[in-house]
């Protein structure tokens, strides 16, 4: 149970990390193409580039995954 809760609090912290980086990132100064060596990107994935906010937008979402992995283990655990 208790790492129920645990995957529970590790993926509702991810999805809210997510969601702050994005909301964060919405800026009116933010461009929404980049180019990096005339590899040119365009939206979300743009915005995250120019405001360098890749790594900790991977981190949060690694961080939901594996609370929500931890979820589906321990509600799906067989008793013995």
């Amino acid at each position: 149970m208790k790492r129920l809760i645990f995957g529970g609090l590790l993926f509702a912290l991810g999805s809210l990390g997510v969601i702050a980086m994005l909301a964060v990132s919405i800026n009116p100064g933010m461009s929404a193409s980049f180019a990096y060596n005339s590899f040119l990107t365009e939206g979300w994935f743009a915005i995250i580039l120019t405001a360098r906010a890749l790594v900790p937008f991977i981190l949060f979402c690694l961080m939901g995954i594996t609370g929500l992995a931890l979820c589906a283990m321990e509600a799906f655990r067989k008793e013995k």
